[in-house]
């Protein structure tokens, strides 16, 4: 599993004047709840680049003078990734980009969900070697926090990266 930008983030800019897929002020601040409902904040913004110019671009315009906390799909059951400042979320950076069935890899974006890559994969006659039992994760979450699935000789997620 080759991962285009895993270690990068998506979001969408809440500032209008940052010009890239500004939120809509008349929400702020915006509610963001994990994955079960168990945890919530109230967010100034939520960013959500679509490419790496974008995340780029929004560091330099906002993370230099604010906290940015990165989420990916909010699946942890704490609210580790919750705040109340910049929220920067991956889901736009979402792409299958390649699937190479001859050396069985593919190259994704982080913001990609499991259940997505492995709907593409199948198409091609391939699967990931393991993954979690919630196909809602990003596989940039996917890949940075132990996730596994079954079976002693199964190596965690992270283990089938080749490339970031």
């Amino acid at each position: 599993l080759a991962s285009a930008g895993a270690a990068v983030v998506g979001a969408r800019v809440a500032a209008a004047d940052a010009g890239i897929g500004a939120s809509n002020p008349d929400n702020w601040p915006e509610v963001v709840e994990n994955w079960s409902g168990t945890h919530s904040c109230q967010v100034e913004r939520i960013l959500r680049p679509g490419s790496l110019a974008d995340v780029q671009a929004i560091m330099r315009e906002v993370g230099a003078e604010f906290k940015v906390r990165v989420m990916g799909s909010g699946l942890s059951p704490n609210g580790i990734a919750l705040t109340d400042t910049n929220l920067l979320t991956l889901e736009n950076m979402n792409r299958v980009i390649n699937v190479d069935k001859k050396t069985k890899q593919v190259t994704v974006e982080a913001g990609a969900l499991v259940g997505d890559v492995l709907e593409q994969l199948r198409a091609h006659g391939l699967t990931l070697q393991n993954h979690a039992s919630i196909n809602q994760q990003q596989i940039g979450g996917l890949t940075q926090v132990g996730a596994h699935g079954t079976g002693a000789a199964i190596p965690p997620c992270e283990e089938q990266i080749v490339a970031m």
